[in-house]
């Protein structure tokens, strides 16, 4: 989780975690994503779980918009 916010932090990109809550490792790893994200300072980041092929549509319109940044428009 450090990661995932440091560098949505430093490059103002969005952070999607591409899990699927039908899975029961994924289960798992949204457990821990959702209870670990509360020991940083996410305020304004875009941090999201989605499943991968919510996850592939929101990255591929943000890619064809040209919009990486919080705040340009897909966010």
């Amino acid at each position: 989780m450090r990661l995932a916010v440091a560098r949505a932090r430093a490059t103002g990109d969005a952070a999607i975690f591409w899990l699927d809550p039908s899975r029961a490792h994924d289960q798992s790893l949204i457990a821990k994503v959702e209870t670990y994200l509360k020991d940083h300072d996410t305020a304004g980041l875009y941090l999201s779980v989605k499943k991968p092929v919510d996850a592939i549509d929101e990255s591929m319109a943000r890619a064809r918009a040209g919009a990486k940044r919080v705040g340009d428009g897909h966010a």
